[in-house]
């Protein structure tokens, strides 16, 4: 590989960490978002019922965390991975 190509995957590395990152505050704030609609949809329709309201808030909270969290581990990869690459192109 040629100085040239080791900088292009660093700035492409880079960029899709950049995505994930905008990835994962889209799909959190999808998750705020259904949680609003949620809990103002059960409170005018089910008042009395607060079971599955809590039931929808435990789902879509699971899901922004595990997003997140699995984001966060692809995007540690990605850092490490240009990591070794600058290592590499300063050698």
């Amino acid at each position: 590989m040629n100085k040239d190509d080791i900088k292009f995957e660093i700035e492409q590395l880079r960029q899709d960490k950049l995505i994930s990152t905008v990835e994962v505050i889209a799909v959190n704030s999808s998750v705020v978002l259904g949680l609003v609609v949620a809990e103002v949809s059960s409170s005018l329709f089910h008042p009395q019922d607060q079971i599955p309201s809590t039931v929808i808030f435990a789902i879509f909270l699971s899901i922004g965390l595990a997003y997140s969290v699995a984001m966060g581990f692809v995007n540690l990869g990605r850092l490490q991975k240009i990591e070794r690459l600058e290592k590499k192109l300063k050698a």
